[in-house]
């Protein structure tokens, strides 16, 4: 569904990423982590083809990811940002509706202000749809974003794949609102969608993820599954840090400590 080729990116003189091969399926929520400046993000935009790789190739649905037509592209995967500043008034509604703008040329239909309501509601932000979006707060703007990239990929019968890119989706928001988020884009990826995510919180990754991808200065170091055993060697490698290998009593999921003396 989605492939990348001997990628690499080259600004400044300073490599961000260097030769990244990867494959991703659909119905796979993949979580990428590493630390900052390990070059996540800018593997996330390129794989979405909002940054050009300055060696290698990216393709999606078996095609080269330049020779898609921006509109028809942006009807097929949808992109959550880390940061998204608006200098003027606008509402949580018309915010949504901007995930809506590939699929109609100057007036909104009644699907797609269903479609957005929906979206609105999913996020359990009905009650501000009409509220200025500048006045939320980080966890409530960032409910408002997913709704977008939500809305943008929406489709009843979910017989066409798509992909949705998340950059820190649940960074803002509190401990119930991170479960809830997860747990909604877990069930989402299950749709004929390709979910690809960065990630900070490991615990969260190896929770909901099917695939954790981790990177250092530019480069995969490792990719686990989630039924393969994990060398928490490589997680120090990784992350500087000792870190011990539990086991969630819940769910069976692995958990991880860390050593902090």
């Amino acid at each position: 569904m989605l492939e990348v080729k001997n990628v690499e990116y080259v600004i400044g003189g300073k490599k961000l990423l260097k030769n990244v091969s990867l494959d991703f399926l659909k119905n796979e929520f993949v979580v990428v982590m590493g630390q900052n400046g390990a070059g996540k993000t800018t593997l996330l935009n390129i794989l979405a083809g909002s940054l050009k790789p300055t060696g290698g190739e990216v393709s999606v649905f078996k095609k080269k990811i330049e020779s898609f037509d921006k509109t028809d592209l942006a009807k097929k995967r949808a992109v959550l940002s880390q940061h998204y500043d608006i200098a003027f008034p606008i509402s949580v509604e018309e915010i949504v509706m901007m995930g809506r703008y590939p699929h109609f040329l100057n007036v909104p239909s009644k699907d797609d202000i269903e479609i957005v309501s929906n979206a609105i509601d999913m996020m359990g932000m009905s009650e501000f749809k009409l509220r200025d979006y500048n006045t939320l707060s980080g966890g409530e703007a960032q409910k408002v974003q997913m709704a977008r990239v939500i809305s943008q990929i929406w489709q009843e019968d979910h017989s066409e794949p798509k992909i949705l890119f998340l950059d820190e989706p649940v960074s803002s928001l509190d401990m119930h609102y991170q479960h809830l988020i997860l747990k909604l884009i877990r069930e989402y990826s299950l749709k004929n969608i390709l979910v690809i995510g960065v990630i900070h919180d490991i615990n969260l990754a190896f929770e909901y993820a099917d695939r954790v991808i981790f990177m250092k200065n530019g480069s995969v170091v490792k990719s686990y599954n989630s039924k393969e055993a994990i060398d928490t060697a490589v997680l120090k490698e990784i992350f500087e840090i000792e870190i011990g290998l539990i086991k969630n009593p819940y769910s069976d999921k692995p958990m991880f400590a860390v050593k902090n003396n």
